[in-house]
């Protein structure tokens, strides 16, 4: 007898199933990558064209910014197209923050898969909208501060004109007394 007659089938068999195991690891394996990917890959084109779109917007003229806010404001309002409106709105006219924010709102809290997938970009955008808000709220307190201290200028300036008047005045009495002899010591 053979030393090969006397290994166990099974064990003639390990190899090729270890190898066919290996293999089928890897192919479940290849197939949970493509799967992690592909929503990735989606994500990326995704936000790759709402860059497009908001780089687009840029270009356009006010007409045509409120032409395209009328458009998308007759579409239904899926997170797309929230996302879209908020962008048109930061363009238009110094730009309505405010509406933007509340417009991104639901993208930020929903579940839905669309909104899930924009949902980075409408955060980044969100965050922006935040710091233009702040923006924004210091200008307008340091332009009221500026017109309280453009008054206080104007005041002090008036202030030193009127007291320059009164120097003047007083010079000119000076100017119009009659010169006193000088006063010689005692003898």
């Amino acid at each position: 007898m053979s030393a090969e007659g006397m290994v166990p089938a099974w064990r003639r068999c390990l190899p090729t199933a270890l190898l066919a195991m290996a293999l089928n690891g890897c192919a479940v394996l290849e197939s949970k990558l493509c799967r992690d990917a592909e929503p990735a890959a989606k994500a990326t084109r995704l936000a790759a064209d709402m860059l497009l779109y908001y780089a687009q917007l840029g270009d356009l003229s006010d007409r045509d910014l409120d032409w395209e806010h009328m458009l998308l404001a007759a579409e239904p309002l899926s997170p797309e197209v929230r996302v879209r409106l908020a962008m048109v709105l930061d363009q238009a006219g110094g730009g309505d923050f405010e509406r933007a924010l509340v417009l991104l709102d639901p993208v930020l809290t929903s579940d839905r898969a669309e909104a899930v997938e924009l949902r980075p970009f409408a955060r980044l955008l969100a965050g922006h909208y935040r710091g233009y808000q702040r923006n924004a709220a210091v200008a307008d307190r340091l332009g009221q501060e500026i017109g309280k201290l453009n008054q206080q200028v104007r005041g002090a300036q008036m202030r030193a004109e009127m007291l320059q008047q009164k120097l003047d005045a007083l010079a000119e009495i000076e100017r119009s007394l009659p010169i006193r002899p000088a006063v010689t010591g005692r003898q």
